[in-house]
Parts: C-alpha cells; structure tokens; sequence
C-alpha cells in the first residue's frame, strides 16, 4: 500500500465556500508571508537623483529684433497719422510714404545702437533684458504713440487751439471739421459752425485777421458734401491772416449776420 502524503485542506468561506472562492488568495498570501518571514529581504539605499538640466532660454535672433524694432518705430507714425487726419486712408498712406524718411532716422538711432547693444551683449555673455535693449527705441515710439493718441486726442477745439492758440466760440452749434496734414504733408483744417455775431468778431480778434476782397475763391463752394454752401451767403465776406511771416495762414468767410462762419486753417 502506498503512503500518499497528506496536504493540508484549503481554507474555506466562512459562509461554506469552496477553495475556489475567497480562500484561494489568502492561502498563497499566508505561504508567501512566511517565506518572506524566513528570509526577510535586505533593503538598498535609494541612490540621490541628479539634479535637472537647466536649459539656457533660447534668445530672439538679431536680425528679428532689430526688425521688430524697425517696424515699432517706424509704425508707430503710420499709426499717429491714420488717427490725426479725418480720412484714415489718406492719414495711412501719408504715413507710409513717410517710413522712407523715418526709417533713416532709426538707421541712426534704433540700427546703431543696436549693434553696439549685441555686441557688448556677445562680449560680456549677457543673456537678460537683451531683447529689451535692443528694440527700446521702437518701444519707447510706439509707447509715445499711443499714450498721445488717449490723453491728447484730435478734437476741433483742441486743434485750433494747438495751431492758433484761439477757441471755438462758447456759442458755436453744428460744428463740423476736417483735418489733414501732418509730418512732411502740409497742414490743411476746415471748419464750418454757427454762432453768436459777437463771437464771430471775437474770434477775428483772435485770430488778428483783416477783411480781404482779393482772395474771393476761398470758399465759394462747399469745401466737402453735404457741408453748407457758402455762395448761398448774400453778402458774406473773407477775412485773412497768419503767422510766422504766413508760414501759417487764416482763412475765414461769414455771412451778412455773422451767425455762419467757414475757417481754414493751412501751413506750407
């Protein structure tokens, strides 16, 4: 008779499972617990992880800063005059038939000093605010720009005051206004309004104009469509003046009551 070796029977549910039930997995965790009993494992120094690679910041090419700088400075006037003139279009045009002359200035000011910038920069291994010196003067134009174009906007009163140092009448009502010119252009401002007579006389004072009969083509026709037509004006009459030996001249026509008032205002 062969003596069969007794195994120990699998544990069972305590409900009445069978050993393929829950039992199974505890059965093999309770061996493997006592091997790792038997022959606990030998723990090992974890070895220190190398510190990260810091990766230099890849700088901005030279040739792209000093684009960026071109473009700032010199857009920044296209910028100012699209926004000075009453026509955006011809302000914008003006202004980039302007970059031929601008961009010499920045040939002086923005390419030069550019150059010694990225030299030094290259020569001591400088790495921060190098992008920032390069391009400060485009920077610091189209800042210029654009903060004069939000605290000092083109408005009739405060262009006729610029360029004549007088006022709008208190009383003027439908006032209309056309600018042009800036930069290399010439300066060209038209004004239509109504008011009191007296501030019409007033603003002859001002403007230290003298009754003229000569120039009788100034506004004979509405300088615009849809702008009042003065050779509607029975009895009007033009008033001339200037200053800076007529580098700067005055036009202004009004009617018998005084009460309608066209002006330009032009330099050369």
């Amino acid at each position: 008779m062969v003596n069969t070796p007794s195994v120990p029977p699998l544990p069972r549910r305590a409900t009445g499972g069978t050993a393929f039930g829950s039992g199974l997995p505890q059965y093999f965790a309770s061996a493997v617990l006592s091997r790792m009993t038997d022959n606990p494992p030998v723990a090992q120094a974890t070895p220190p992880l190398p510190p990260p690679t810091v990766m230099p910041r890849r700088q901005p090419h030279f040739l792209v800063l000093l684009t960026a700088s071109f473009l700032m400075f010199t857009g920044s006037n296209v910028l100012n005059e699209t926004f000075r003139w009453s026509d955006p279009l011809d302000g914008m045009a003006n202004g980039l038939i302007e970059v031929i002359f601008t961009g010499f200035v920045w040939l002086f000011f923005g390419l030069v000093p550019g150059l010694l910038m990225d030299g030094l920069y290259r020569w001591r291994g400088w790495q921060r605010f190098r992008s920032l010196a390069i391009t400060a003067l485009g920077i610091a134009a189209l800042t210029l720009t654009i903060a004069g174009l939000i605290f000092d906007p083109t408005t009739p009163a405060g262009r006729l005051k610029h360029f004549t140092s007088a006022d709008i009448p208190t009383s003027a009502r439908d006032l209309r206004a056309h600018f042009s010119g800036g930069g290399l252009a010439d300066y060209g401002d038209f004004y239509y309004f109504r008011c009191e007579p007296t501030d019409t006389e007033a603003l002859i004072s001002a403007l230290h104009l003298k009754l003229d009969d000569s120039s009788s083509g100034w506004f004979e026709k509405p300088p615009f469509p849809g702008w009042p037509n003065p050779a509607d004006w029975a009895g009007s009459t033009l008033y001339i003046g200037g200053r800076d030996n007529f580098s700067w001249f005055y036009y202004l026509r009004t009617d018998a009551t005084r009460q309608q008032v066209y002006l330009f205002i032009g330099c050369i």
